[in-house]
């Protein structure tokens, strides 16, 4: 069978889809013919696959890429069997009114939230969007988006709060819900620094600049050394640098920017205490890496996030309407910093958890087995 993979980030970029859509392509690869389309800010690197990877260059005039993409996926697509959609929904959707191919969608959010909180200063809960009134552009970019989930044949989804979405933006096809997964490694060395680390897009709901301020609060009021590394890469970067700076923390926050993998682990098993800030998120891998590598994690209580966690083994930061209370989280890292809580019996269940829920080799054969029934 052919099979077409769209994904607007793949290696060398990093992040969940970028970890998830080679593996999954390289099993499905074994009995079918693959071919990748993606985004590369390098575009003819090639990193060695058993499948073909077209990259197209991320940084071209952004409706010229636009176009390329679809020229792109009508070349690729016309004999294929199914299209998986990882990312360039608007493109596939767009390019398939012509093909008419069977679409196979894994969502993991909404990309017109996005965008829209990446556009204005005006922040608004991903719930409350979707009922909010909005300007013409947006509202023109959800009919979009609605329609390109009712032309689906099937919808993955790795949380319950995102099947919801999904039914509620009107789809009443068929959805299968399937638990991200990370590698499971041995890892039992406890890291007594107070080390915390952050992994994830730099972008505004991602809420580093608020973090970074309830850091300086623990820098101004505790007298405790402690170490943050925020790996990532994005459209705030240099916003949250200047924000360091100008708190004076340079000797205690780093940026450390975009890792791969395997650079990526070492900053892991360095550290303590995992942060996920965020106003949303799907089901974040990162929060799964993390527990894999004995983070104690403390993360906002939104949508897939409470999901995978527990009050049992985890520190839950309520949101008030996706709004993030910086107090709120300085008493935590108070707490945790001055207090020396015991937590590895409590990493030691997340990892219980983790072997048995979100294992990847167990996600990835469930996608196996839904494309050998194609």
């Amino acid at each position: 069978m052919k099979i077409l993979v769209t994904t607007g980030i793949f290696p060398p970029d990093v992040g969940g889809p970028a970890r998830f859509v080679p593996e999954v392509c390289k099993k499905l690869s074994i009995n079918h013919d693959i071919t990748v389309i993606t985004y590369s800010n390098k575009p003819f690197e090639e990193l060695r696959y058993d499948f073909k990877v077209l990259r197209l260059n991320r940084n071209s005039i952004k409706l010229i890429r636009f176009l390329k993409t679809i020229k792109a996926i009508y070349k690729f697509g016309k004999d294929v069997d199914v299209i998986f959609v990882n990312g360039l929904w608007l493109e596939v959707y767009i390019t398939n009114i012509i093909l008419k191919k069977r679409i196979y969608r894994k969502i993991v959010g909404d990309p017109v939230w996005e965008k829209f909180n990446n556009k204005t200063s005006n922040f608004i809960d991903f719930d409350q969007f979707q009922k909010a009134k909005k300007n013409f552009y947006y509202t023109f970019l959800t009919f979009l988006r609605n329609n390109s989930f009712k032309s689906s044949d099937l919808i993955i989804v790795p949380s319950d709060h995102l099947k919801l979405f999904v039914r509620k933006a009107g789809y009443n096809g068929e959805i299968i819900q399937i638990n991200n997964g990370t590698k499971i490694t041995e890892f039992n060395e406890e890291i007594t620094a107070n080390n915390f680390l952050i992994v994830s897009r730099l972008v505004k709901h991602k809420n580093i600049d608020l973090v970074i301020k309830a850091f300086k609060k623990i820098n101004d009021n505790l007298s405790l050394n402690f170490k943050l590394d925020i790996v990532g890469d994005g459209p705030e970067y240099k916003n949250l640098e200047n924000l360091i700076s100008k708190l004076n923390l340079t000797e205690k926050i780093f940026l450390i920017g975009k890792k791969n993998e395997a650079e990526l682990e070492k900053y892991y098993k360095e550290a303590k205490f995992f942060i996920q800030a965020s106003s949303y998120e799907g089901s974040p891998h990162s929060i799964l890496e993390a527990i894999n590598y004995n983070n104690f994690v403390i993360a906002t209580n939104f949508g897939g996030v409470v999901e995978i966690l527990s009050p049992n083994f985890s520190e839950l930061i309520p949101l008030e309407l996706g709004m993030f209370n910086v107090e709120i989280l300085y008493k935590v890292l108070e707490n945790m910093l001055t207090n020396n809580l015991s937590i590895s019996s409590k990493t030691n269940e997340a990892k219980n958890i983790l072997n048995n829920n979100y294992n990847i080799n167990d996600t990835i054969n469930s996608y196996i087995k839904l494309f050998n029934y194609v």
